[in-house]
């Protein structure tokens, strides 16, 4: 993945998971879709975000179980 992809997705994660939400796979899907949107409007496309990540949806499941953890 790209520096730029990296940067956006670390980025994107942080500032878009709910505080006090929990590990949820309906949320999750959500995430997943709002990220790839919003980097796809931003100029990056899919493949560099799952480059990074291994499927969007379990990089924002895992996020939200980081998050839960915290």
């Amino acid at each position: 993945m790209s520096a730029r992809g990296r940067k956006f997705l670390q980025a994107w994660l942080s500032d878009n998971i709910p505080e006090g939400a929990k590990p949820d796979s309906v949320l999750a899907g959500e995430l997943a879709d709002r990220l790839l949107y919003e980097a796809e409007h931003a100029g990056l496309t899919e493949e560099e975000i799952d480059e990074e990540a291994d499927g969007v949806f379990q990089t924002a499941m895992r996020a939200l179980k980081r998050r839960d953890r915290s």
